[in-house]
């Protein structure tokens, strides 16, 4: 798995890059071992702090996961008050998004081999 870490508006300490491991790239790598032993997915984790109005500051974690045989990224977009509550929000959202993928992909082999397995009874007349 290709991890890619940006920072936008704000340097990334080490203390971050630590938190950011332990609760996205891990359960990631948990949830999809097999595609990630195919090929090498690509993991973009981008971090943003914004001002909004009221000089109230923001965190914005955007997560983007290339998965093999997908047009599309799976991409999640969460804000926080503080940078943990905004990589909190991202792990939530993220698990729910592989697990809906996940499922999909597994129903649509359940249907194949239905399929399959309706051609090959013989009818009986």
């Amino acid at each position: 798995m290709k991890v890619r870490l940006y920072g936008k508006n704000v340097d990334i300490t080490e203390s971050m890059n630590a938190l950011i491991t332990e609760k996205l790239v891990n359960p990631v790598k948990r949830l999809l071992p097999k595609i990630d032993k195919k090929m090498d997915m690509q993991f973009d984790i981008e971090v943003r702090r914004r001002t909004v109005k009221d000089d109230d500051v923001r965190w914005l974690c955007e997560i983007n996961i290339v998965v093999p045989g997908r047009r599309l990224p799976l991409r999640v977009v969460a804000q926080g008050p503080s940078f943990q509550g905004a990589v909190d929000a991202a792990k939530d959202m993220a698990e729910q998004r592989i697990k809906k993928f996940k499922g999909k992909q597994k129903t649509k082999t359940l249907r194949g081999a239905r399929k399959f397995m309706s051609r090959m009874r013989p009818s009986i007349p």
